[in-house]
């Protein structure tokens, strides 16, 4: 069911925007916008044939499902947003060159630990860099596991960048969160 999902997502981008809107229009039967919660009623016989489900006496005559939204002012007027799965409502910013960066100091620091690369300077020939390059992400490595979610997620403080991330990156994680503009971690005992 998941892979039948993630085809309809990737196949959504192709078709017309007729195609798009018959589907919508069959597909959302109603929706409700509360102060604070969008509610979308969807048609669940469409909903298990868009996902290869074998047909079934449907539960009901509609599923309805729920989600908190706000307003937000953008300098342009105002944008519905819909908070992430976290709840924090802050919009998500992939920044592609940090999880790039966080991803080869790993993969790089993987490969000396298993041998598979003898030093610094064998993966900087492999890969056509500077061993100072490599140099430079190995301690990405060693980054606090929540800073590594927070990237890939789209989390980070939007003053994050490579070039801070790489600028003196301490080795203990209270650390990095500070130096990095994380919030403070708090420890439960």
């Amino acid at each position: 069911m998941i892979k039948a999902a993630v085809k309809v997502a990737q196949d959504w981008e192709g078709q017309s925007s007729v195609f798009k809107r018959e589907w919508l229009k069959g597909f959302l039967l109603k929706v409700v916008v509360s102060p604070t919660v969008l509610t979308l009623h969807v048609n669940p016989g469409m909903l298990h044939s868009t996902v290869g489900l074998p047909s079934v006496p449907a539960p009901a005559e509609s599923i309805a499902l729920e989600s908190k939204y706000q307003f937000k002012w953008d300098g342009r007027g105002l944008r519905f947003v819909i908070p992430r799965p976290n709840g924090d409502g802050r919009d998500a910013h992939v920044d592609k060159p940090l999880i790039q960066a966080v991803a080869r100091g790993r993969y790089w620091y993987d490969l000396l630990l298993s041998g598979q690369a003898k030093s610094r300077e064998e993966i900087a020939k492999a890969y056509g860099i500077s061993g100072q390059h490599v140099a430079r992400l190995l301690p990405l490595a060693w980054l606090a596991p929540d800073i590594v979610e927070a990237i890939l997620d789209g989390r980070q403080p939007k003053a994050l960048t490579v070039k801070r991330l790489l600028a003196k990156l301490p080795m203990d994680w209270a650390d990095q969160r500070r130096a990095l503009g994380f919030e403070p971690k708090t420890l439960i005992s």
